[in-house]
């Protein structure tokens, strides 16, 4: 493995990508937790010993992602339909 921790998630995520095992966006939110040094992502793949568990870690990430994205979508999509109802209504 990479000498740096940040070396090594970049390493993971050229090999997911080129794998197709994640996008483009996917390596770019990744990317972007690197850059401003968040703690849960480093909190999160530290403890990795492997490149298959680093691997498996930042896929675990990009599912939470992934479900927060979509929960927020949900949540604005049924603010809308509200709003349409309630304009609708009146």
């Amino acid at each position: 493995m990479s000498t740096t921790l940040e070396s090594q998630i970049l390493q993971a995520l050229w090999t997911m990508y080129q794998r197709n095992q994640i996008s483009m966006e996917q390596k770019g939110y990744v990317k972007d937790l690197l850059i401003r040094k968040d703690n849960n992502l480093y909190q999160t793949v530290c403890r990795c010993k492997t490149q298959d568990q680093l691997e498996e870690r930042l896929l675990e990430i990009l599912n939470c992602i992934y479900f927060q994205f979509f929960l927020i979508r949900v949540l604005q999509e049924t603010l809308m339909l509200k709003k349409t109802h309630i304009h609708l209504s009146d």
